[in-house]
């Protein structure tokens, strides 16, 4: 089975040349060791991309590795794995918590914050206090008049 890399087209579908690809996400913000040339060589379907710049670049994408590398057509990893992943997670001023990496901002908000709260609820279920009932209707209600 022949597989091909898709990582030149999750680059153009997030908008970047590949000069600022490598530039701003591959060398600042990934703070992969590598040169453009090589970089430029990962672009090329046919080649193959070393487990911890894929891993790192499936993790910037958002997507599974899997998904990256071309060998398989399901390209979200869960959301559990996803948060555990990226160090963009904080809380803003209602405690609401956020994600602050690019490709999550690009996403529906609205979705992104009743996700992380379920996510939240399924990790504290068992110790909701009325405030806690209180805010989650507030937020609910907030997100839906929005």
């Amino acid at each position: 089975m022949e597989t091909k890399n898709r990582l030149k087209e999750l680059r153009k579908a997030n908008n970047f040349s590949q000069k600022d690809f490598f530039e701003k996400i591959v060398k600042i913000e990934l703070k992969l060791d590598v040169t453009l040339r090589t970089y430029q060589n990962w672009e090329n379907p046919n080649n193959e991309i070393k487990s911890k710049p894929a891993q790192k670049l499936a993790e910037y994408f958002g997507v599974n590795i899997g998904y990256l590398l071309g060998v398989d057509d399901e390209p979200f990893m869960p959301l559990e794995k996803f948060l555990k992943s990226t160090d963009g997670i904080g809380v803003d001023k209602d405690g609401i918590t956020l994600l602050d990496k690019e490709d999550v901002r690009k996403s529906d908000e609205r979705i992104t914050k009743l996700a992380l709260l379920v996510n939240e609820i399924n990790e504290k279920v068992n110790n909701l206090s009325y405030e806690d009932v209180r805010l989650i209707h507030e937020l609910i209600s907030r997100l839906s008049n929005k």
